[in-house]
């Protein structure tokens, strides 16, 4: 059996207390009217009071699953507890693929494995496959659901470094719609149809010699490919981009999600995990 265990910050009702974390209706009633949810040894009903520092028992199990085939990789693991797992994500690596086996998900799969984790795999957010850093993860379906409702209230703070070309504006910000190209799989373009789309950065360095920047990136949204395009269409591709760049050479995307920070959805403690 599974078991997400957690204290309560504030007096409220057991059914409200799961919907702030997130959760559905529908999960909520379902794990509330199947006896999922006790405080103690007690079986919670809906609408049944909870007071601060309860202790409240979730049985888990049947959203727990072995998804993907363990494989062996050395995880750089920044930060983990028993409701999330950071980690330091490789270059060129897929974060999942249902038709691959050497992706993130494998490794962090493996990882779960040899610490008998026996939870799903569920990452919060999304890194390209040639982008590196910070990636988060959650280890239960309350966490995800909690991490996944702050990820859309922008209240995980992820920045970037890039190097780009040319010399660009001390800070700025660019708000570009994006969406597919549609003649171009897997490509994003700029179009005023697209989805909205909010990049802010700051010069950190001008490298003359190479005629290149190093910048920071903060992200309000987390289109696909944001960074790379709306750096590309305002005239500033990234260095590496095979797909955004016209003068790719070859070389790795300079792209890292250096910094992830955000308040813990469970424990209320301030994270602060930097590559």
């Amino acid at each position: 059996m599974e078991y997400f265990r957690f204290k309560v910050f504030e007096n409220s009702t057991i059914n409200q207390i799961l919907i702030d974390l997130g959760l559905g209706v529908h999960k909520v009633n379902h794990l509330i009217n199947t006896n999922k949810v006790k405080k103690g040894t007690s079986i919670l009903k809906m609408n049944d009071p909870v007071l601060k520092d309860d202790l409240i028992i979730i049985d888990i199990t049947e959203y727990e699953e072995q998804d993907y085939e363990p494989i062996y990789f050395d995880l750089d693991v920044l930060y983990e507890d028993d409701y999330l797992l950071i980690i330091n994500k490789p270059y060129d690596t897929l974060i999942y693929d249902d038709k691959n086996n050497n992706t993130l998900a494998n490794y962090v799969r493996y990882y779960y494995m040899v610490n008998n984790i026996n939870r799903s795999i569920r990452h919060v957010h999304r890194l390209d496959k040639e982008t590196t850093g910070c990636i988060l993860y959650a280890k239960d379906i309350v966490t995800h659901s909690a991490l996944s409702k702050m990820l859309e209230n922008n209240e995980i703070t992820r920045k970037y470094h890039a190097i780009v070309e040319g010399k660009i504006k001390s800070k700025g910000v660019f708000e570009n719609p994006i969406g597919k190209d549609r003649h171009i799989k897997n490509k994003m373009i700029v179009y005023k149809n697209g989805q909205y789309a909010k990049t802010n950065y700051k010069l950190l360095n001008y490298d003359e010699s190479k005629n290149q920047s190093l910048v920071e990136i903060k992200l309000d949204t987390g289109r696909t490919h944001q960074i790379r395009v709306h750096f590309s269409f305002n005239k500033h591709p990234l260095i590496g981009d095979k797909i955004y760049n016209q003068n790719y050479n070859n070389e790795n995307l300079q792209l890292i999600s250096y910094s992830i920070e955000f308040i813990h959805p469970i424990t209320r403690k301030p994270i602060a995990v930097n590559v």
